[in-house]
């Protein structure tokens, strides 16, 4: 688990980060992010020059590693978790993984870069099968179909989706027929925040710890107000 995510980490490092060093460079003009997860225009050779060395091309050093971390990713795809490892923590990403969240991260990670193929069936299969696996109440659980892990870490994996599918929105095949699924998902978490008076603790008291704050899922709000008789955890 932990050599994947930090290949994922590593992704989306690649993709965003701009050529290191001397950490004056100025910031693009307008202070606008890019648009892609590709680097701004112009900045080809952001680094050496002038002191005898060879320019560093961030450019195509950060196409070597998003290619590089790429490559690994297919060997995981739709790779199952082991028999013995229940929560399927090992797992890789996928539609036969059933997990959400490694693939929704996997996806946020792709998309923008130059190996984002949105009719590449690896892609294209994961983005329909979490597309399918919302559930009514606008959430994505950890596995969907399944009563064990229903609501687990809802707030965080549907965080991960919206994010994924405003990026999905605007672009391909799904541009513009998301928004629906985005409300939803902004209203589960919306309805999640402790106090929220269309949520499951409406009266939770204000001056009590955990106020304002995050469940790990709407579902998880009344069992730990009710159930465990302490503040959920935020």
């Amino acid at each position: 688990m932990k050599r994947f995510g930090l290949v994922v980490a590593g992704l989306c490092v690649a993709a965003l980060a701009a050529c290191g060093g001397g950490g004056n460079n100025a910031a693009p003009a307008g202070n606008q992010a890019p648009k892609t997860n590709e680097a701004p225009a112009g900045n080809e050779t952001a680094c050496g020059g002038g002191n005898g060395k060879a320019e560093f091309d961030a450019v195509a050093a950060r196409k070597a590693a998003i290619e590089q971390a790429w490559g690994f990713l297919k060997t995981q795809y739709n790779k199952a978790p082991d028999p013995s490892d229940r929560m399927g923590l090992l797992s890789g990403w996928g539609p036969k993984t059933m997990n959400v969240p490694y693939t929704a991260l996997v996806l946020q990670g792709l998309v923008g870069t130059s190996v984002w193929k949105s009719d590449d069936p690896m892609i294209k299969d994961s983005v329909e099968w979490l597309l399918d696996a919302q559930e009514t109440t606008g959430a994505w659980s950890y596995m969907p179909g399944s009563d064990m892990y229903k609501g687990l870490r809802a707030v965080y994996i549907t965080a991960i989706m919206a994010q994924l599918l405003v990026d999905l929105n605007g672009m391909d095949a799904w541009k513009g027929k998301l928004d629906g699924k985005i409300a939803s998902a902004r209203d589960y978490l919306k309805q999640s925040q402790v106090g929220n008076p269309e949520g499951p603790a409406p009266d939770y008291d204000a001056k009590t710890t955990g106020y304002g704050g995050w469940a790990y899922s709407k579902e998880e709000i009344a069992e730990s107000v009710d159930g465990k008789g302490k503040p959920p955890p935020t």
